[in-house]
């Protein structure tokens, strides 16, 4: 980088010494023009002339004769002094030019040590540590776009580290208390612009234990929560349009006012889901093969408990429950 700048630079250089000597160039040029064109023209008749003149006249000749030359004269500052105008503009504009590469520099600097610490500070013992790295990874992902998505699939990362859902979680009771981090990280993700993420891109919470999380009105068009254990979360008002709930066990959720447009609810566990109508349900994609409670399946126009839902993992639990 620094090379490319120096030889940069140094192209820079040689223009403008380039650009000063054909401007001198133009400019002796333009003053040879100008005196052959009117000063010699001028000269070579008043001197040619000179005994013919009367000698009232020839004072005026002569004064005639200086100011063709001193406009001569004049024409051709002015044009150097716009030469010279024009290169100290050039000179301003590069150092400005260099100023603002300088001060990116600095900043793409700024933001690389800010990622490392509070990506460090993920992995820290300490609850207060790992809450204050996610908002400073947050505010972060506000002042560089371009790391935005980075950003958000490193949280995404943490929650699958700090939730995993081991075999045989289904069922679980619900924990006395969301950790904070836990619950922070969802948060950012639930805020994040998604303007800013790549295109066919999806957060990955796959095989999460996210059990009494709280989603609520946030965005999460398009993430993927195969196979979690979302039991008793909060998805009020969400926006889960695109959502992947393949397998998700959402037993004892609340899914009121929330969009599931599009969303795939293939073997999704919906038995004892809260807030949820027919209208959000048909909404989705691949509802049909969703388990449901049997009052909510003749709401749907569906038929009688299938066999495959009793079979279920996820609708046994829920059948004993009940």
């Amino acid at each position: 980088m620094t090379t490319n700048r120096s030889r940069l630079s140094q192209l820079w250089h040689t223009a403008q010494d380039l650009e000063m000597k054909i401007g001198g160039a133009i400019a002796i040029s333009a003053a040879t023009a100008l005196l052959i064109m009117i000063g010699i023209p001028t000269a070579e008749d008043v001197f040619g002339n000179w005994n013919n003149i009367e000698k009232q006249e020839r004072a005026q000749a002569g004064v005639t004769l200086l100011q063709t030359i001193a406009t001569s004269i004049g024409g051709i500052a002015v044009f150097w002094n716009i030469v010279l105008a024009r290169r100290q503009m050039a000179i301003a504009h590069r150092q400005t030019e260099l100023a603002q590469d300088q001060m990116e520099i600095i900043r793409e600097q700024i933001i690389n040590d800010r990622f490392s610490t509070a990506v460090e500070q993920l992995g820290n013992n300490q609850l207060a540590v790992r809450v204050g790295a996610i908002y400073a990874l947050a505010r972060l992902a506000k002042d560089s776009p371009r790391d935005h998505w980075t950003i958000m699939e490193m949280l995404a990362f943490f929650l699958r580290e700090q939730c995993p859902c081991p075999e045989g979680s289904t069922g679980r009771r619900l924990p006395s208390h969301v950790p904070k981090d836990v619950q922070a990280a969802v948060l950012v993700l639930g805020q994040r612009n998604l303007e800013l993420d790549p295109e066919e891109s999806h957060l990955h919470l796959n095989h999460n234990d996210l059990r009494g999380v709280s989603f609520a009105k946030g965005d999460f068009r398009n993430a993927y929560f195969y196979d979690s254990n979302l039991s008793g979360a909060n998805f009020y008002g969400a926006n889960l349009q695109g959502t992947n709930f393949f397998k998700a066990d959402l037993s004892y959720a609340n899914l009121k006012g929330c969009r599931l447009d599009g969303a795939i609810l293939n073997k999704a566990n919906l038995r004892t889901v809260k807030g949820l109508t027919v209208d959000q349900v048909k909404m989705a994609e691949k509802w049909e093969k969703a388990i449901y409670s049997e009052d909510f399946r003749v709401q749907l126009g569906l038929s009688a408990t299938a066999l495959s839902d009793l079979t279920h993992p996820v609708a046994r639990v829920a059948t004993e429950r009940e």
